[in-house]
């Protein structure tokens, strides 16, 4: 599984993301569910952060992935 991490603060409608912040995508049923700082965020949140992502100009600025590994401490 892959965690995301800001880089930096990143600016949206709904207020700025803070450096450091992680966020994960698991799919259930097929439909992609957001966690961001361990909480499940849905609509209008879970859409934002899902182009955070998914669009490689803002993933590249704002992102660095960070492999998460099971059953580590």
């Amino acid at each position: 599984m892959i965690e995301y991490v800001l880089k930096k603060p990143y600016t949206c409608e709904f207020g700025t993301l803070h450096e450091g912040a992680s966020m994960r995508v698991m799919t259930f049923n097929g439909t992609p569910v957001v966690f961001y700082e361990g909480g499940m965020v849905e609509g209008g949140y879970a859409n934002i952060l899902l182009n955070l992502i998914t669009d490689k100009k803002l993933h590249d600025e704002y992102l660095y992935d960070r492999e998460v590994i099971k059953d580590k401490v």
